[in-house]
């Protein structure tokens, strides 16, 4: 039950539409239908997919410039930090599409964030795929 409220919560946050539930009448199997939301694109790269739009929006929020934690979060609309948030995060900086401000100091108290060239390129490819379909 709680791996179905991880993923009901996931769906919920990538704006996914609630999946479709069938059973018979003695429970004897379930059937769950997952609905991809249709705005996730799929980018790739040399390390494999990168399917979350989470990973878009944050390099689409620092195209405009260095940001902290907190103002990323702000530009997601997210309230509170979540472990896919920590999670989306620290996937950009080892695939280096996101760099610390002050990379000797990754364990600052408020790191800044800024897009790397291969994050710049990653996101204009994604944007342009996006307009070419």
């Amino acid at each position: 039950m709680r791996v179905l409220r991880k993923v009901l919560r996931s769906l919920k946050e990538n704006n996914s539409p609630p999946p479709e539930f069938k059973t018979d009448e003695d429970r004897t199997y379930y059937y769950i239908k997952f609905k991809v939301n249709p705005e996730v694109q799929t980018v790739e790269n040399e390390k494999g997919p990168m399917s979350d739009d989470n990973h878009l929006r944050i390099l689409l929020s620092l195209k405009e410039g260095s940001l902290s934690r907190q103002e990323i979060m702000e530009r997601l609309g997210l309230k509170k930090r979540n472990g896919s948030f920590k999670r989306t995060l620290k996937d950009l900086l080892e695939k280096e599409m996101i760099e610390y401000m002050i990379p000797e100091k990754p364990r600052s108290r408020n790191p800044k964030y800024r897009i790397t060239e291969k994050g710049s390129i990653e996101l204009d490819r994604a944007v342009k795929g996006t307009l070419d379909h």
